[in-house]
């Protein structure tokens, strides 16, 4: 059975605003929402997944890392 997410638990997920989710929906590169009723909006858990998967992983050593 497919699992979808709302638009709170996608913000949570990727820690980005709605903004730049309907950017990078529209660039193709992040999943496109699913309209599942005239009011509900959703996207698809596996899409999350799959794309979630495919981000480089980023480490930073706190030990070198400038700040301000």
């Amino acid at each position: 059975m497919k699992s979808f997410s709302r638009l709170r638990q996608v913000k949570e997920r990727t820690g980005v605003c709605n903004v730049t989710l309907w950017r990078w929906e529209k660039a193709g590169i992040f999943p496109k929402r699913r309209h599942l009723g005239p009011k509900l909006v959703c996207w698809d858990n596996d899409e999350l997944d799959a794309w979630a998967k495919s981000r480089p992983v980023v480490s930073v050593d706190m030990a070198t890392a400038k700040t301000p």
